[in-house]
């Protein structure tokens, strides 16, 4: 009895304490699809589902800075790929895996939160023809992310949308995306 009094006791401790904070960090849990992208010669029509984690830290002045990581499959819908019989049309996937750094800037307005920001980050994209695993092809890639996070903040949780675009340079690649999710404070 005096074990789970004194449990009790801690937890109120700490949720007071938890309460009093500032609550400066964040976990983002964030689901999304890429919409378009810009290069003519490699359309993408179709959605392709991204699942990215991100850490970021408020700093006093209204600067963010954070680190996350973020998967990406984007389905292409044709690409050119040579066999026996000459060129063939088919459908691949690209699934990228990257590393990324976060610099923003923290908009307060009531419960809501703006965050301006560029991401920057390093990646590794494995690009796999569908039905034929002889032609795949795995690159490392510099990509950067500029974009706006709009945030609800509810209680230590937060609902967030987010609309970004990230590009590759020596790919001359342009996806845009929208992403949804949950992020929670600490």
């Amino acid at each position: 009895m005096k074990n789970c009094l004194l449990i009790a006791v801690l937890l109120i401790s700490l949720s007071a304490n938890a309460q009093q904070e500032k609550h400066n960090n964040v976990v983002y849990l964030g689901l999304g699809s890429y919409m378009i992208s810009q290069n003519k010669a490699d359309p993408i029509n179709e959605f392709s589902p991204t699942v990215d984690v991100v850490y970021n830290r408020f700093l006093d002045d209204g600067f963010v800075v954070g680190a996350g990581y973020c998967f990406k499959n984007i389905i292409h819908p044709e690409y050119n790929i040579f066999s026996e019989l000459g060129y063939d049309k088919i459908r691949r996937s690209e699934e990228n895996h990257t590393l990324m750094l976060y610099l923003g800037y923290n908009i307060k307005i009531f419960s809501f939160r703006i965050n301006p920001y560029i991401a920057a980050g390093v990646g590794v994209s494995r690009y796999k023809p569908k039905n034929n695993d002889v032609n795949k092809k795995i690159d490392t890639y510099f990509g950067i992310n500029p974009g706006v996070k709009f945030e609800y903040i509810i209680s230590r949780w937060m609902i967030f949308t987010s609309y970004s675009f990230d590009f590759t340079p020596q790919y001359d690649h342009l996806y845009h995306n929208i992403n949804v999710g949950l992020g929670y404070l600490f």
